[in-house]
């Protein structure tokens, strides 16, 4: 019976490990920017990112888009945020204590 029970316990807390590393958030101006959400509804919750830049596939066809925002002062931070071709937030990285473009 109680190694059934841990055997559960364990199989609960390693699948909500996996959905929390899914589970891509950030907070942006004390606004929380999710994936899934749309660049529009990021744009409207943290404002105009530093800088932008558009991924296009071999062809040249447009692939999405990475928006760069920069955190200076205190607690330096780059937060970049990946969207696709349709428009949907799939990436979030944020880098404490860098400004380099990219988050590696």
């Amino acid at each position: 019976m109680k190694t059934s029970v841990l055997a559960a316990l364990i199989m609960t807390v390693e699948t909500a490990t996996i959905t929390a590393a899914q589970a891509q958030s950030v907070r942006l101006d004390g606004q929380i920017v999710k994936t899934g959400m749309m660049i529009e509804g990021v744009l409207a919750a943290a404002g105009h990112p530093t800088s932008t830049s558009s991924l296009v596939n071999e062809f040249g066809g447009p692939e999405g888009q990475v928006l760069f925002y920069r955190f200076d002062g205190y607690n330096k931070r780059t937060v970049v945020i990946q969207a696709n071709a349709f428009g949907e937030v799939v990436r979030i990285e944020e880098c404490l204590g860098q400004k380099a473009d990219g988050c590696r």
